[in-house]
């Protein structure tokens, strides 16, 4: 998932190119559903040796080289609800993936799923001519069917849509929280009040800030509802009503659960269980007058939100093809850049498919090339005396050899930015002689957490009474004398705060002066795949000045144990709030 969800690493290839008629049928609706017949005919002439594959197999290479008897089942076909609608041919306000139809969209429970023996069943049963398309669209409104008479899953075996149609969290998640759950709120607080307690909230290192509000934002993109996602909670607390304010952080934990990249049996009872108590709890929204309709804006007393619906499937569908992080949208719209709106924009506005395919094609090649000549420059580096002296057995040298090939790959084809691993420097410092780096050490691991400080301090020998009156911090000496204490006055522990404090206001300590730091960079690995080092979050800690009137002060959840407590954080890394 990891390599293949990675724009860098060119894991997609364009395979077909659909075509895009105009039929000059009189009823508009009629050359909707001639589209989708010519789209589904397309799609069973494109995967057509795929269907063959997984019906008799196919002999393939794995990313070892060894050849492997493979069935091609599907697993995903990831595309947004209109299509998701088209190809398992039903009309619109059905469930593509449950048998519900849009008056009981908002029920507490997960409706039985759409299967392919079903819809088949249904299409057998319509006794119309199928080149009749006016008699035979009216024939499936029965089954709220659309018209196409021959899906192109239809004999491959396995197929069924309400697995291969999987959750996509850009789509369903994010969308119909900008969609919903912001207008919920926005109706709950009141525009301007929302606006404002957003302008308000102290900026964030690598989180967007909104000093105008969201409100009258345009064209807001994924990672722009994820940020305000982060925010939402604490933006309603307090101000909205408590049943209202516990509805959205649910469904603030079903997104948050749904995303992590490994999902136990645990995990997936969480999800259930946050999706039933937002079901517990939406009433509320209703009964204050929350959900309105976006051009009328009277109250909707109802719950016909499709997207709502495909939620009780998450689990379902986590079941069948695991993490639904690895079947996302973001992917496929980026290789949709890269394979075609890229190569078609350097065309001459004629023969798309032929000039698209040339630049593909000559593309391709130079990255083959640099490949071979990245390969070739490792394996012709001069051997050294002390290596060929050492004494390696084969299977040590094929591993260094493979370890020595993945570097060079890993520097073609992943990204140019690399992210800064603060455990492997600290563990270099740690081992460094005692008079090669500064102390003490700048960079260092507290549990599963890595810490860097800046070489310099923001503040040098300041007067510890001074740091407590510009930071407000009125015990700041006892609390000192507590962690001196405990921890001695060279460890860098940490240990459990909280209790009552045991030295006095007054204590006498060791020294008279500090350094003092406005900023601490943080650093997680996932816990799931410690391999992979997330990314450093900065956390401030200004007192007030003439730029900053009230100060910044930024909060941290942060696990310092390497049990990784998944009770108490959402998260698998530094979450801020």
């Amino acid at each position: 998932m990891k390599v293949r969800n990675k724009g860098c690493s060119h894991a997609f290839l364009l395979l077909a190119l659909m075509p895009i008629p105009q039929f000059i049928h009189l009823v508009r609706r009629m050359c909707g559903v001639l589209e989708e017949r010519l789209f589904q005919q397309c799609l069973d002439i494109v995967l057509k040796p795929l269907k063959q594959a997984a019906r008799l197999g196919h002999m393939m290479s794995d990313p070892v080289g060894n050849l492997q008897y493979c069935f091609t089942h599907l697993v995903s076909y990831i595309v947004d609800m209109p299509e998701a609608r088209m190809l398992a041919c039903v009309r619109g306000n059905t469930s593509p993936v449950t048998t519900v139809m849009y008056k009981d969209f908002g029920d507490p429970h997960c409706h039985p799923s759409r299967t392919a023996a079903t819809t088949l069943a249904q299409l057998a049963s319509i006794e119309c001519d199928v080149l009749d398309v006016d008699q035979y669209f009216a024939a499936c409104e029965c089954f709220c069917l659309n018209g196409v008479s021959h899906p192109f899953w239809r004999d491959w075996p396995l197929a069924e849509p309400s697995e291969f149609l999987t959750p996509k969290s850009l789509h369903e998640w994010h969308r119909q929280f900008w969609d919903h759950d912001v207008h919920w709120c926005k109706h709950a607080l009141g525009a301007t009040e929302l606006d404002f307690r957003f302008s308000i909230i102290p900026r964030i290192t690598g989180i967007a800030h909104f000093p105008n509000g969201i409100t009258k934002l345009k064209q807001v993109g994924g990672r722009a509802q994820r940020d305000i996602q982060r925010y939402i909670v604490v933006v309603i607390a307090g101000a909205a009503d408590a049943d209202v304010v516990i509805a959205i952080h649910t469904l603030m934990e079903f997104r948050y659960y749904s995303q992590a990249t490994t999902i136990t049996s645990i995990t997936r009872d969480k999800i259930r269980a946050s999706l039933q108590e937002f079901h517990d709890h939406k009433d509320a929204i209703i009964q204050n007058g929350h959900r309105r309709g976006e051009k009328t804006k009277q109250v909707l007393r109802h719950w016909h939100i499709p997207k709502l619906e495909l939620m009780q499937s998450v689990a379902l569908s986590i079941e069948w093809v695991g993490s639904i992080l690895q079947w996302s949208a973001d992917t496929t719209e980026h290789a949709h850049i890269e394979v075609i709106k890229d190569p078609a924009s350097t065309t001459n506005n004629h023969s798309y498919d032929t000039q698209i395919c040339q630049s593909l094609d000559r593309s391709e090649k130079c990255r083959l090339f640099d490949t071979a000549l990245a390969l070739c420059g490792s394996t012709s580096e001069p051997t050294s005396m002390q290596q060929l002296g050492r004494e390696t057995n084969d299977s040590d040298s094929e591993s260094s050899e493979r370890d020595k090939d993945r570097s060079v790959l890993d520097g073609i084809w992943t990204s140019k930015r690399k992210t800064t691993s603060f455990f492997d420097v600290a563990a270099w410092l740690s081992v460094s002689p005692p008079d090669s780096v500064p102390r003490p050490l700048r960079t260092f691991i507290a549990g599963s957490t890595a810490i860097h400080l800046n070489y310099d301090p923001s503040l040098k020998h300041v007067p510890i009474d001074i740091v407590a009156e510009r930071f407000k911090l009125p015990d700041l000496r006892g609390a000192l004398g507590d962690y001196l204490n405990r921890e001695g006055n060279v460890t860098q522990d940490f240990h459990t705060f909280g209790g009552q404090r045991q030295s006095p206001l007054d204590v006498h300590l060791p020294f008279k002066e500090l350094h003092v730091w406005y900023k601490v960079r943080l650093q997680q690995k996932a816990y799931h795949d410690p391999s992979n080092i997330a990314s450093t979050f900065t956390v401030h800690a200004h007192p007030p000045d003439r730029l900053l009137k009230y100060g910044r002060y930024d909060a941290a959840i942060m696990n310092v144990d390497d049990q990784w407590c998944y009770e108490s954080c959402l998260s698998d890394t530094v979450r801020l709030d």
